[in-house]
């Protein structure tokens, strides 16, 4: 990735992000900044204070700049490693994959369509955020039965943080991606995990 993209997709989210505080403040809403906000938007989802995800505002969805987040939403890296996460073991029962005729899906012998990459959006963390709570960001299809993923977040650090372990950036936890292991981390974890 082109760290020129990543710091100016991230400058596009904070250039948002302080259109949409302003106007918060104008209208009498509270300030982001001073941790006062306790409404979502469908531009703006607070996570909590000092936190909150941007996505479809101006500059995330504008024409100018839609050649470097095309660059990032097509590339082919990334796009690589999330098809082999999403692609399940091979089986030997392909062929009676029927369902695999509908859809323009051409069939069991086909091969899979690419993934698709969706829409470009931001998490604004301001200093002074406390840490976020381990969580997932989404469920698991089933409990009982471990299959690929079915959507994937890319996180792409620009700006400042990119250059600042102590921005904040996301952790991950080897093992999370099975319930197994998650009833296990949070057997006796604290509430707030």
């Amino acid at each position: 990735l082109d760290a020129a993209d990543a710091d100016a997709l991230c400058q596009d989210a904070l250039d948002d992000f302080e259109r949409c505080r302003q106007e918060l403040v104008k209208k009498g809403k509270g300030d982001l900044a001073a941790a006062q906000q306790q409404h979502n938007y469908r531009e703006l989802a607070m996570r909590e204070d000092l936190r909150c995800d941007l996505r479809g505002t101006p500059s995330l969805t504008s024409e100018e700049g839609v050649e470097r987040r095309n660059r990032l939403r097509q590339n082919e890296a990334i796009r690589e490693i999330c098809r082999r996460a999403a692609t399940a073991p091979p089986s030997q029962h392909r062929e009676g994959n029927y369902g695999l005729w509908n859809f323009d899906l051409g069939g069991p012998g086909a091969p899979k369509k690419a993934l698709d990459a969706g829409a470009i959006g931001s998490v604004i963390a301001l200093p002074g955020c406390a840490e976020q709570a381990l969580h997932a960001d989404a469920p698991h299809i089933y409990d009982g039965v471990h299959l690929p993923g079915h959507y994937y977040n890319c996180f792409l650090y620009g700006g400042e943080a990119s250059n600042e372990p102590k921005a904040g950036q996301t952790g991950f936890v080897p093992g999370s991606h099975f319930c197994e292991a998650c009833a296990a981390l949070v057997k006796d974890a604290p509430r707030n995990v």
